[in-house]
């Protein structure tokens, strides 16, 4: 049976239906001073918390809860006599229901103006309340969400005033995942970038999707509210791969400040370019591989306007496309094709957090991502060194490179891709496979690898196939073998000195 609530709500969401039903079974109501305050106006009785600690609020509000008086009631087990004693003998009671819920930090702290109004949103006494609840969900009910509030009452009612203990130990278990949530949100916000030891993913079930992979498999979308505005947000209608591929694509040119479209398939980038005009750049991204970019995901970095609309809607299937904004009249025409995606989100081209996970048996792999800084270590190691031209090809070719799956070689002319190889376990395979889909593009053309030649025979046979320029990490035993193979065939040749693998 329920005799006593303590009550410590800033969101008072349906607060009234708790409140009734309490009354009608008489159970006494303690709440702090602000929750006090609400259920005086709804005429109902309640005894505030200060007057039973004997100290009211101090620290301007910091110390409302944190006392013995409190605790002592919640932390009560019903079945040991000593503890019982105890409280008798300190003259204070049992504490049956805890409805409590935060200070808004995710809504509110997170995004203050300073640290100083940041740390003022980190609630103290709410967590500690629904913890020592839970751990003593034998005898002690916990609600720490509004959403919890009808199956409460329901239970409340059959039960003539108490509540089954598969419930409480149900919601105790909510009130630990909240309190993990909440803690992961506050160490994220205050220093995410520490990571000693310790580690915390604030992830909340956002929603179910279709299906996973496969259509027999179950998929979710799990939220990290650290990272701001992700593809949950837009996942209504997307499935597991769509979402995948979608991010594949925002990464592939999130790191361009010029305009630039990629295409994705399957996590494999089949097209990039970069250009000044956003309707050339798309035609040129989609050249790299026509045949590859059917069905696959489109992401550009700028505005769609109408000229590239109507370009867009001209191109063979196209299962989504990605881009900040669009001009109204843009949209109007790209509406027309029902069953293709459009996501506009602007947010989704700027905002990185510096690290990425991702799940194995077991436990999870954390690291900050992979990023192109500059190219200040970059080395010419070749005789012949390249021209402006020819270095801003390069640049492009190993911002590239960086989006297409291990063993990964580009071949690049200007600033559009004509060729990629990657997803095999031998390079010369990569580089085989990029010359043979730039064709005759190959010719002319500069290669990028997102990690060092193990043999001369890359360098060889992309020489043959017309490729006279090379960006690549260095780094083997054989680097002064490939880099006699260069100078041989007269191929310019670059060490970044920074490996790019993308598994």
């Amino acid at each position: 049976m329920i005799k006593t609530a303590l009550m410590s709500l800033w969101d008072k969401k349906d607060a009234d239906k708790i409140l009734s039903s309490l009354a009608a079974k008489k159970v006494k109501i303690i709440a702090t001073s602000g929750t006090a305050k609400f259920i005086r106006e709804r005429g109902y009785e309640v005894t505030d918390a200060g007057s039973l600690t004997g100290y009211g609020e101090i620290l301007g509000g910091r110390v409302k809860t944190l006392h013995p008086v409190l605790f002592a009631g919640i932390l009560a087990r019903r079945d040991n006599p000593e503890d019982l004693k105890q409280i008798e003998a300190a003259g204070l009671e049992t504490i049956d229901l805890v409805v409590v819920n935060f200070y808004p930090f995710a809504e509110k702290g997170m995004n203050a103006a300073s640290e100083k109004e940041t740390v003022e949103f980190i609630d103290i006494g709410g967590p500690s309340l629904i913890r020592s609840a839970a751990k003593n969900h034998r005898w002690v009910t916990v609600l720490s969400s509004p959403a919890q509030y009808d199956e409460f009452l329901d239970q409340f009612e059959k039960s003539s005033g108490g509540t089954e203990e598969i419930f409480r130990k149900k919601c105790a278990a909510k009130a630990f995942r909240l309190t993990s949530h909440y803690d992961a949100l506050i160490a994220g916000t205050l220093g995410g970038e520490y990571l000693e030891g310790e580690s915390s993913f604030p992830f909340t079930m956002f929603g179910r999707l279709n299906y996973g992979e496969n259509p027999h498999q179950e998929g979710y979308f799990l939220k990290n509210p650290l990272w701001g505005i992700s593809f949950s947000e837009l996942s209504k209608g997307l499935s597991y791969n769509n979402i995948l591929d979608a991010e594949a694509a925002v990464k592939a040119v999130r790191q361009f400040e010029e305009p630039a479209v990629s295409i994705v398939k399957h996590q494999s980038l089949c097209g990039l370019a970069e250009g000044k005009d956003l309707t050339e750049t798309f035609k040129n991204a989609y050249e790299t591989d026509p045949d590859s970019a059917y069905g696959g995901i489109f992401a550009m970095n700028r505005k769609i306007d109408l000229s590239l609309a109507e370009v867009i809607n001209k191109t063979p299937f196209l299962t989504m496309i990605i881009a900040p904004e669009a001009d109204d009249d843009a949209k109007e025409i790209l509406a027309k094709k029902k069953k293709r995606i459009i996501i506009l989100n602007g947010s989704l081209f700027t905002q990185d957090k510096g690290y990425s996970v991702k799940s194995v048996s077991g436990g999870f792999l954390y690291q900050t991502r992979d990023s192109f800084e500059d190219t200040s270590q970059w080395e010419t190691v070749s005789s012949e060194k390249p021209d402006e031209k020819t270095f801003k090809s390069l640049v492009f070719a190993q911002k590239a490179v960086m989006s297409v799956k291990s063993n990964a070689v580009v071949l690049a002319q200007s600033s559009r891709l004509v060729g990629i190889g990657g997803g095999n376990v031998s390079r010369i395979d990569s580089v085989v496979q990029a010359c043979e889909k730039a064709g005759e593009k190959a010719r002319g053309s500069v290669m990028a690898s997102d990690a060092y030649f193990p043999f001369p025979d890359s360098i060889e046979y992309a020489r043959e196939k017309g490729v006279y320029a090379v960006v690549q990490p260095g780094g083997s035993k054989m680097d002064s073998k490939v880099l006699e193979s260069a100078e041989k065939c007269g191929m310019i040749m670059i060490f970044s000195k920074r490996r790019h693998f993308y598994h």
